[in-house]
């Protein structure tokens, strides 16, 4: 390429790149309140997309609250759990449940015999008062 052209075009970049900054020039104005505007938008979109810090602290303190409530609750929730038994206790309960009822069922048996025993007795009395009336009113 020979040196003219080259030298030529060079001029036109040159004078495109100041007829752009020319441009920019004469409208900085409109870019700069386009620009102004645009991040004006940006920070109400952005305001609006996030909380403002007195909703934040009242949102905190209302976790707070509620955090003081369980921690209240698993204090009390605690308390109640040692007084339970523990599965070593309730094994014994258990056995001992068991023990208590083979013995009832035992002095249930023994309750039937008596029961058997008291109607014979029953009928015995019953002939003996029997007889003691028609004797007494012989």
């Amino acid at each position: 390429m020979p040196r003219a052209v080259w030298i030529a075009k060079k001029k036109k970049r040159g004078s495109l790149l100041l007829e752009v900054i020319e441009f920019i020039k004469a409208i900085w104005p409109i870019i700069a309140t386009l620009a102004s505007g645009g991040a004006a938008v940006l920070f109400l979109v952005a305001r609006s997309k996030f909380v403002s810090k007195e909703d934040h602290v009242a949102h905190q303190k209302v976790i707070e609250q509620q955090h003081k409530e369980i921690n209240a609750k698993l204090v009390v929730f605690e308390k109640e759990l040692v007084r339970m038994p523990s599965d070593i206790h309730v094994q014994k309960l258990g056995l001992e449940v068991e023990e208590l009822n083979g013995e009832i069922k035992a002095l249930k048996a023994t309750i039937n015999g008596i029961h058997g025993q008291y109607g014979r007795v029953e009928k015995f009395l019953d002939m003996l008062i029997q007889n003691e009336l028609e004797n007494s009113k012989k």
